[in-house]
């Protein structure tokens, strides 16, 4: 009993540690990609960008022209996928015939 408290559970406490550790570290960098949604109105598009298969949960995802963010722009609630990354739908309501 004493060899069980004083070697293997600390041993076993000390791999769960390191275990998590690890996970807290994890980084997975996110696929992103584009589409339009339904057209807001005449001379309008609905751009919307996917961001997907990110870890950890904290991102920050904008709609810029050039330099500049864009005001307008909606971020969705962040989702889980189901292998643990996030998923976030960003869109802006923006003119027709303008880049971003």
């Amino acid at each position: 009993m004493e060899r069980l408290h004083s070697e293997t559970c600390p041993r076993y406490l000390l791999g769960v540690l390191n275990a998590g550790k690890a996970e807290l570290q994890k980084q997975v960098k996110p696929e992103a990609w584009l589409s339009s949604g339904p057209t807001p109105g005449p001379g309008c598009l609905l751009l919307v960008c996917h961001v997907s298969g990110f870890y950890p949960k904290l991102v920050r995802v904008m709609w810029m022209r050039g330099e500049q963010e864009q005001p307008g722009t909606q971020q969705g609630d962040i989702m889980p996928n189901a292998d643990w990354t996030w998923y976030l739908r960003v869109t802006l309501d923006g003119a027709a015939g303008l880049s971003y």
